[in-house]
């Protein structure tokens, strides 16, 4: 792991996860049609239920916390994280995302850790 962690700040709005989905030749999928989750929770193993942040669902049809696909031609989607979701423990925890195509095949495309750093400010008026 390491390649693909993300570091932030408690408490701290991380701004832009743009997430570029390629074939095997490094060719940019069109996502138009497919839903692309992230997803950070406590353990692997947890349910999506007892996640941390999201799902959150971006696509054609995106959940309540999602979006539709920045670029999904060139096979990008960007995830916004707020400073609100990442008010929790500091700490190590994991995220992954998942590509879902109309067909409803699965694909994992990153698994990795996203920790959360303690602030030193911790309120702002």
């Amino acid at each position: 792991m390491g390649t693909n962690k993300i570091t932030v700040y408690k408490g701290d709005d991380i701004g832009s996860i743009v997430v570029t989905i390629k074939d095997e030749n490094g060719d940019p999928i069109d996502i138009s049609t497919s839903a692309v989750y992230f997803t950070v929770k406590t353990t692997k193993t947890d349910l999506d239920a007892a996640a941390l942040i999201g799902p959150i669902k971006n696509g054609p049809s995106p959940n309540a916390r999602g979006t539709a696909h920045s670029d999904p031609t060139n096979g990008e989607t960007t995830f916004n994280v707020t400073h609100t979701e990442t008010d929790i423990t500091a700490g190590t925890y994991y995220y992954d995302v998942q590509l879902v195509t109309a067909g409803s095949i699965v694909t994992t495309l990153i698994v990795d850790e996203f920790e959360i750093v303690e602030e030193v400010t911790d309120t702002i008026t």
